[in-house]
């Protein structure tokens, strides 16, 4: 719906201010940027404990885009992507990228 972002993110904070953490919800995101074509987008991000704790918590639709209720009615399109990482723990990784003080002491 044009320019019902406002209401679309009010339904979106109540529904999540008091809401109890799913066991296995590791981390919650929203974010929205003005996208070139599509309007304003929504973006949701989450980080389960494994795949098991998200199947748990979505049922057998988790690879289907679900909107909570009220908002379906402000999404014009939808997109689902999983991703899973390789790593179980993250303590030691070094982060891969170029060293500012390699260039200062050329």
């Amino acid at each position: 719906m044009p320019n019902g972002e406002a209401s679309a993110f009010e339904i979106l904070r109540k529904a999540t201010a008091d809401a109890p953490r799913p066991d296995g919800l590791e981390a919650f995101m929203i974010g929205r940027r003005q996208g070139a074509t599509a309007g304003v987008e929504l973006i949701a991000i989450t980080a389960w404990r494994d795949m098991d704790a998200l199947v748990r918590v979505m049922g057998p639709t988790w690879q289907v885009p679900t909107w909570l209720p009220g908002r379906d009615k402000y999404v014009v399109a939808g997109t689902l992507e999983h991703y899973e990482t390789v790593a179980e723990e993250f303590e030691g990784i070094r982060t891969i990228g170029l060293d500012l003080s390699d260039l200062e002491a050329s």
